[in-house]
């Protein structure tokens, strides 16, 4: 049963009773999420610090700031709550409204803003009903995604080189809670150009963070070859791939996204992986370009020739 409360505040002091809720703290798994180039197992302790914010109809319950993995147990009387935990921002929140906390989102300048030492930004929310002694579970999820990706020049592709591999409209900045797209006026996160050209690489991989971008669906696409632009979403992530061949430049553009085909959403903390193979130059393929940029989505993908699904 729930005993009266002395030390709730006025929002939670208004009924007779007050019960006892416990929180249990967690991290989704996603494989592949973790500091680049750093063992897997060092996410295992993500949290740095925490923000915990508890609101109902009537407002602000209860929040604090935490430089150790857990919430507080406390006591709440009978009643729906919103439950918000942010974690890694380095900074107390204080005590803000819901309508404030909606808009809280966290920029990075750089490629390398996504993780602060083993850890990076994860947020989390829980809609609890109390009525008696309660443990609620808030699972906090990476905000980030992270891209794994190769691309390498077929064999019978003679004399081509990699000249660069670039990823394209990379949100610089995500939503907290709700989801996260951009937009045309939305700020972008910008890759340093690297050179490939000194290497004469016919195979590159890299690995990089990129916020979530819900760029949205196009069912009418069933071809690979239609993820082109003027079909795809305005906004949409990409990878661009400029190849040299015989004097002559070439880019490909592969938009990111969950499937080969419809989907070119980025979603946060998922990791994708891409395998992209350059077989030619193929004039009927309108990802191929001597003007434009190019960028990837899809699962195994392979340009200028046969697909790989």
């Amino acid at each position: 049963s729930c005993t009266k409360d002395a030390g709730t505040d006025d929002a939670s002091a208004t009924a007779d009773t007050a019960c006892p809720v416990t929180f249990r703290l967690e991290t989704e798994a996603a494989a592949g999420i973790a500091p680049l180039n750093e063992p897997s197992t060092r996410i295992s302790r993500p949290i740095l610090d925490l923000n915990f914010l508890v609101y109902n109809d009537g407002g602000l319950v209860r929040s604090g700031y935490m430089t150790s993995p857990m919430i507080p147990t406390m006591k709440l009387v009978p009643g729906t709550y919103r439950v918000y935990a942010v974690a890694n921002f380095g900074r107390q929140l204080g005590p803000v409204s819901e309508e404030e906390l909606l808009r809280l989102s966290a920029p990075v300048t750089a490629p390398e803003g996504f993780v602060q030492g083993d850890a990076m930004y994860l947020s989390g929310m829980l809609t609890l009903n109390v009525a008696g002694p309660t443990t609620g579970r808030i699972v906090l999820r990476r905000m980030a995604a992270k891209v794994d990706l190769t691309v390498r020049i077929a064999d019978d592709f003679k004399d081509a080189y990699l000249v660069h591999v670039l990823p394209g409209n990379a949100p610089s900045t995500c939503a907290a809670f709700g989801e996260n797209r951009l937009t045309a006026q939305g700020p972008q996160l910008e890759f340093p150009y690297a050179d490939l050209t000194p290497g004469a690489l016919r195979t590159f991989s890299t690995s990089y963070y990129q916020y979530e971008n819900l760029a949205g669906s196009v069912g009418s696409i069933t071809d690979p070859a239609d993820r082109i632009d003027g079909k795809a979403p305005a906004m949409a992530s990409y990878v661009s791939i400029r190849v040299r061949k015989d004097g002559a430049l070439y880019d490909y553009k592969v938009y990111l996204g969950g499937n080969a085909t419809t989907d070119f959403n980025v979603r946060r903390n998922t990791s994708y992986r891409y395998e992209i193979v350059i077989e030619g130059v193929n004039a009927d393929d309108l990802r191929i370009s001597s003007t434009e940029y190019i960028f990837w989505a899809g699962r195994k993908l392979s340009i200028g020739g046969r697909y790989y699904r």
